[in-house]
């Protein structure tokens, strides 16, 4: 069956959104340039048609605004099936979907709420759902939370999302392009959701396995001379693990939530959901393991941080040890009272000097018989 694209605006609907702002809080008509993705390699490499580079989203990359005839919402129908999605709507943007597929307003408000909690709403006609994902910025080069909203009817699914969440738009691509791809992805809408989760799951691994190489290198430069050096990477590293631990956690609980009931739990998707709750527990386990990993390595470097300082400290103690004796000895002999054996003769010094060195000497060949040295 042929595709469609676009949706139809319906007239505004003030009282739905109740304020006129997008997402972001700033002003519908100008768009502040946002954190950009790590560009995929089809992209790096040119490997793109000319038509869908010439579809480049400039503001996205130089906080310029969109021409106004384009729209940020884009949809797709095969079948009984409608994809529709919104990448950074507008108020205007939430006004037309929210008309057509009768939103309820604390939906339409949390998505404009930044930062959700991952979560499942159900509703008579729909499940409102927030899934938290990591994703890899280029600039800066960090870790960052990408948070996606999925609207799941019966005849319909709506994705929200900010930018950054790049599988989307490339499995929208290859919808639109191939008719095969429809057939089978778009067969129900709680098929095409667990299309969506089950890649944006494997594109998790990625910032996981940068996290792993992290503690990789800590590992490597354990035991050269930069271990003292490491805190600051280990601190890094503990920080990047607890904001995984903050996406994937819950959104594997909420995956498990949609496997058991609600609108995606049909018989014939159980085993599709059995997979995407494997996929977000192995994310999950992934995480623990590294966690782990980077856990041990912080023991390991404070105990060799602890064995060299004891190290120090017992050479520097057998010094003392060893110095105080002969501090003792010219002390009294520093005291210029009279009396002291040998200070007004010419071989006072040297038998002073021998002295000191028979008591150094005998002061080794104690530690070394009692195996401190």
């Amino acid at each position: 069956m042929e595709a469609r694209t676009g949706i139809r605006r319906s007239p505004p609907l003030a009282p739905i959104v109740g304020r006129p702002r997008r997402r972001d809080g700033g002003h519908p008509r100008v768009h502040v340039a946002r954190r950009r993705p790590i560009a995929d390699t089809a992209s790096l490499h040119g490997d793109r048609d000319d038509s869908r580079r010439r579809c480049l989203r400039v503001d996205h990359q130089l906080g310029l605004d969109e021409p106004g005839e384009r729209s940020r919402v884009s949809s797709l129908a095969h079948g009984s099936c409608t994809f529709v999605v919104a990448e950074r709507p507008t108020e205007g943007d939430l006004e037309a979907i929210a008309s057509r597929y009768l939103l309820h307003p604390l939906n339409i408000e949390d998505l404009t709420t930044p930062f959700e909690r991952a979560r499942i709403d159900r509703r008579d006609e729909y499940d409102f759902i927030v899934l938290h994902f990591p994703v890899l910025m280029a600039r800066p080069d960090r870790l960052a939370r990408a948070e996606l909203h999925l609207v799941l009817g019966r005849q319909f699914l709506i994705v929200v999302h900010d930018g950054e969440l790049r599988r989307i738009v490339a499995l929208f691509e290859e919808l639109r392009l191939s008719e095969s791809a429809r057939d089978t992805m778009m067969a129900s809408p709680a098929r095409l959701a667990y299309e969506i989760v089950s890649r944006l799951a494997a594109s998790a691994s990625a910032p996981i396995a940068r996290v792993s190489e992290g503690t990789e290198r800590i590992q490597r430069r354990l035991f050269s001379d930069e271990a003292d050096d490491l805190i600051r990477d280990i601190v890094d590293v503990r920080r990047e693990i607890i904001d995984l631990r903050r996406m994937v956690r819950p959104s594997a609980r909420v995956v498990d939530e949609m496997a058991e009931r609600g609108l995606a739990a049909t018989p014939e998707m159980a085993a599709y959901w059995d997979d995407a709750s494997d996929q977000m527990h192995e994310l999950v386990d992934d995480v623990d393991r590294v966690a782990d990993q980077l856990e041990a390595l912080s023991v390991s470097r404070d105990q060799l941080t602890s064995t060299r300082s004891t190290r120090q400290m017992r050479v520097l103690t057998i010094m003392s040890t060893v110095m105080l004796p002969l501090a003792v000895i010219s002390g009294v002999y520093g005291m210029n009272v009279r009396g002291l054996p040998g200070a007004d003769t010419d071989w006072g010094l040297p038998a002073a000097l021998i002295g000191m060195g028979s008591v150094v000497t005998a002061m080794v060949g104690i530690l070394r018989w009692r195996r401190w040295l």
